[in-house]
């Protein structure tokens, strides 16, 4: 099979340089052949990952007589590549060595590279082999593979699976929809509670959710970087270095703010307000409770010591008195300790807007995406069905125009594309507000959906969709979790079809990956399937989010 090769840049370490005394001596270049090719002062030494939470990878260790970058040639056995460190180093102490698949022996040969062009070859080729995947990883099934018109990159997923006993990875797959990195979120201290979410930042480090109080960031080596817990309400054990929050909880969202915000983080966090006369009837809301305790969602801006810099609570924006279908569920419940919680607003995903710095705030339990200043918090429009919104929030409507229109439900993951359109998955979970009857399970639908919203005319146009009820083809249903992702290179569409329902008795779950076309209608270039097809007892596995990323290493 050809050779392929592919440049991945990596972050190397530096090496102290040594110096002299320029006035008195004055260096002369060397002619290319009186350079001489670099020596290796300690041969390669490739050992597993000392960090077993992410076994499919090893580090390399090696020292050279002057400054070098290091590039390492792969043979599987099926397959052929290389990769490329940016930076020289004399020392190059625990290089990371990743994107090798499970189950496999690679052949892995070392070049050494000076400034001036000259290399040498370490004598002796390498060998690693990876360990087979666990047996409770689940089954990655691919359907459709479309290489060449596909987003270059590896597709990274959160997958959970949820019962009696939760199972949870974060895996990164190539365009074949082969394992090529993965990280056991079962084995972090917080055994109690699922890795429900996790992205690359900027630093090249994966930040993770886990549960609905611990936060931490991580290393492609799986090393934590930092750590985090929400401490009002937390009573898990709390590993050393833990940096303490004073908010009630993390959920959902959790992201790096860009430099000159003011603040490192923003996360999803909660709050409870005990609010009197409130509806105990989604269909009637004019029956009520004396009192309820209810839960609203807090978006909390914090620094990496854990000082709280900004919290804008959606309690004092919106009206906290609307309810929705699944407004008054018991979400809540184990956190708040309590069996009468109502979760009013259910907030699952933010986006910050650097073009005016805003917010977008994706809340499933009111079928809303509203879009707030960051500073001033006011309210700036509501992206919804305008159903039950009372004045003055009423005053914040988008109204729609085009031909073709629908209204998001219960939707999951807004992002703003590089052209200004507002992409999400819409779940679609009922698709009306009460006292409207929902639509069934058994004709529910969602979609990809992007919108064009005009904030000086209050308007908002339907742009494209992927899904929906009248092409069979493209139809399918996630009633939770979900994702929609603009591609920058292609343009396609990658969407997480996370939470769909295979069927009710018995109960069975999977998640689905799909990348699109952003055309009318889209082609479908990619499409796995994360499931546990097993005939006995099947995990019931889902997907939060997924994302393409350039390279299994960081840019």
């Amino acid at each position: 099979m050809p050779c392929t090769r592919t440049l991945l840049l990596a972050t190397a370490l530096f090496a102290a340089s040594s110096c002299h005394d320029s006035s008195t001596v004055t260096p002369q270049p060397f002619a290319p052949s009186q350079t001489p090719p670099p020596a290796f002062l300690q041969a390669p030494q490739l050992d597993p990952n000392p960090e077993t939470t992410v076994p499919l990878a090893a580090v390399l260790t090696l020292a050279t007589d002057r400054p070098t970058q290091i590039e390492l040639g792969f043979d599987d056995g099926t397959r052929q590549w290389r990769v490329v460190f940016a930076g020289y180093s004399e020392f190059h102490d625990r290089i990371p060595v990743l994107g090798m698949r499970p189950g496999l022996t690679h052949q892995i040969s070392v070049i050494a590279r000076d400034s001036s062009g000259q290399e040498t070859a370490a004598p002796a080729v390498l060998e690693f082999t990876t360990p087979d995947l666990p047996p409770d990883f689940p089954d990655l099934s691919v359907t459709t593979t479309s290489p060449a018109q596909m987003e270059p990159g590896v597709t990274l997923i959160n997958a959970i699976a949820l019962g009696q006993q939760i199972f949870s990875y974060v895996i990164m797959v190539d365009h074949e929809g082969e394992v090529v990195w993965y990280y056991d979120g079962n084995q972090h201290a917080y055994t109690q509670n699922q890795t429900a979410f996790a992205h690359r930042s900027s630093n090249g480090h994966l930040l993770v959710i886990n549960g609905r109080h611990s936060a931490y960031e991580i290393d492609m080596l799986g090393n934590v970087q930092g750590s985090w817990l929400a401490n009002r309400l937390a009573s898990p054990p709390t590993p050393a270095g833990t940096v303490l929050v004073d908010t009630d909880s993390f959920h959902h969202e959790l992201f790096a703010l860009p430099a000159g915000t003011g603040a490192d983080f923003v996360a999803m966090s909660s709050e409870q307000r005990n609010l009197p006369n409130y509806p105990s009837s989604i269909t009637m809301p004019w029956v009520t409770n004396e009192q309820r305790q209810v839960i609203g969602d807090l978006l909390v801006e914090f620094n990496r010591d854990g000082t709280v810099l900004r919290e804008i609570s959606l309690f004092d924006i919106l009206d906290p008195y609307r309810v929705s279908y699944d407004s008054l569920g018991g979400f809540w419940n184990p956190i708040y300790r309590s069996n009468a919680t109502a979760d009013w607003s259910h907030g699952n995903a933010i986006w910050y807007d650097d073009r005016d710095d805003s917010y977008l705030v994706s809340l499933r339990h009111q079928d809303a995406v509203i879009k707030i200043d960051r500073v001033t918090t006011e309210l700036r429009w509501i992206l919804g069905d305008p159903a039950r919104w009372r004045w003055p929030w009423s005053t914040r409507l988008l109204t729609p125009t085009g031909n073709e229109f629908e209204w998001p439900y219960h939707q999951h993951g807004p992002e703003i594309t590089p052209q200004g359109t507002i992409l999400m998955f819409d779940n679609g979970n009922g698709r009306a507000i009460p006292p409207a009857t929902a639509l069934p399970f058994d004709r529910a639908y969602s979609r990809a959906v992007e919108y064009r919203v005009d904030e000086e005319a209050m308007t908002v146009e339907q742009v494209w969709a992927y899904g929906g009820q009248f092409d069979p083809r493209q139809q399918f249903y996630s009633s939770f979790l979900g994702d929609a992702r603009s591609l920058p290179e292609t343009g396609n569409v990658l969407v997480t079809d996370g939470g769909r329902t295979a069927s009710i008795t018995p109960l069975r779950r999977n998640g689905r990956i799909a990348e699109v076309t952003h055309e009318s209608p889209p082609t479908v270039l990619f499409e796995m399937f994360v499931l546990d097809d097993s005939p006995t007892a099947p995990r019931n596995w889902t997907v939060y989010r997924a994302d393409r990323l350039r390279s299994v290493y960081p840019d």
